[in-house]
């Protein structure tokens, strides 16, 4: 069974609570070794190299960091997460998650990278257990731009550029598009 059937399975009850989901994550995630680590590591360096120039090696701290911190804590979270998510919005971004998975897995050299099952798990506990953008605070983007975080709501400077790009998670991410932050 994945993941992904594991997280479905969810759906068969009639609410589903950040702590069942929060369960099955921190199974996943605690499977997860240095080693994988490692090649998760290299994997995001190798995919910054499409990045400009200008902003990459910022972008890649941050996000590295983040990458890993962020492993490291869903695996020791052990907070009492009693609130219910919107059932509908999780599994439809199941799909999301899975079909880039997927499209991660045929681009990897290795069965046994497990960099495609590390972006699902961070992004189900960023998304529908902390409630926070996927990308953090901070993170450079091109122009100067950056995540920001202003009365209780994150924007995004590029969600507007990848919310169509089927590999990307901006459709699930609950940042709003930073030129809505204009507009108030």
């Amino acid at each position: 069974m994945t993941i992904f059937n594991e997280l479905r399975e969810l759906g068969n009850n009639e609410t589903i609570s950040k702590n069942d989901i929060l369960t099955i994550i921190k199974h996943y995630a605690r499977k997860m070794r240095l080693y994988d680590e490692i090649i998760a590591s290299g994997y995001l360096k190798k995919e910054g190299e499409y990045i400009q120039k200008s902003y990459r090696e910022e972008y890649l701290k941050v996000t590295i960091k983040y990458f890993l911190g962020r492993l490291e804590k869903i695996k020791n979270d052990d907070n009492d997460y009693p609130k219910n998510i919107k059932k509908e919005n999780f599994l439809n971004s199941l799909n999301i998650l899975e079909n880039q998975y997927n499209e991660q897995m045929k681009e990897i050299d290795s069965q046994s990278n497990k960099t495609p099952l590390m972006y699902t798990i961070i992004s189900i506990y960023t998304t529908f257990i902390l409630e926070e953008s996927i990308h953090p605070i901070n993170t450079p983007f091109p122009a100067n731009q950056k995540i920001i975080f202003k009365n209780g709501i994150y924007y995004c400077p590029v969600k507007h550029n990848n919310i169509k790009n089927p590999t990307a998670l901006c459709k699930l991410c609950i940042a709003h598009e930073i030129e809505e932050l204009d507009n108030k």
